[in-house]
């Protein structure tokens, strides 16, 4: 998957401002998809991680 798709993926996950284990499956299935991960895509969930640790998001996994 594209890192604009996985972006959107996850974006899309945090509209309510909660990550479910299921939104956190899909995100990384997506970019575990082509079985590596790139830097964009290693900054996407970097940022996703930054967000829960914060508080900004909270997890439900």
């Amino acid at each position: 998957m594209e890192p604009a798709q996985i972006k959107a993926l996850v974006e899309q996950a945090l509209a309510d401002k909660i990550l479910t284990l299921k939104e956190h499956g899909e995100i990384i299935d997506a970019v575990l998809a082509d079985g590596e991960i790139s830097e964009e895509e290693e900054a996407i969930l970097q940022n996703l991680l930054e967000k829960v640790a914060s508080g900004e998001v909270d997890s439900q996994y």
